[in-house]
């Protein structure tokens, strides 16, 4: 007696099911991110005050100290400073370099 032709992939079929072996593995779960913590309340009490009158700088602050420093030999190099800077600023502000920590 022969054995029907459908038996035998019936068989593999069967047994590729039941090992699992037509499945993709289960994808590993991300692990969570670390929780960042709150600021300290002093922190947050010191960011919602408003300075005063005298606290914030204005351009009469600047002059005699802008005076004493550039001169007429300098203010090109001095000019070429800010420049850099503001280039500087500008690039950290749109996400092209990082922010560096002040000297």
């Amino acid at each position: 007696m022969m054995t029907p032709r459908w038996i035998a992939p019936a068989i593999m079929t069967l047994l590729v099911t039941a090992c699992g072996a037509g499945e993709a593995p289960a994808p590993k779960p991300e692990p969570e991110p670390e929780a960042i913590e709150a600021p300290d309340q002093p922190q947050a009490a010191a960011a919602e005050e408003e300075p005063s009158a005298e606290q914030v700088p204005v351009t009469a602050d600047f002059e005699e100290e802008a005076e004493q420093q550039i001169t007429d030999d300098n203010y090109v190099a001095e000019l070429d400073k800010l420049k850099a800077e503001l280039d500087e600023l500008e690039a950290v502000m749109a996400g092209k370099k990082p922010i560096e920590a002040s000297q």
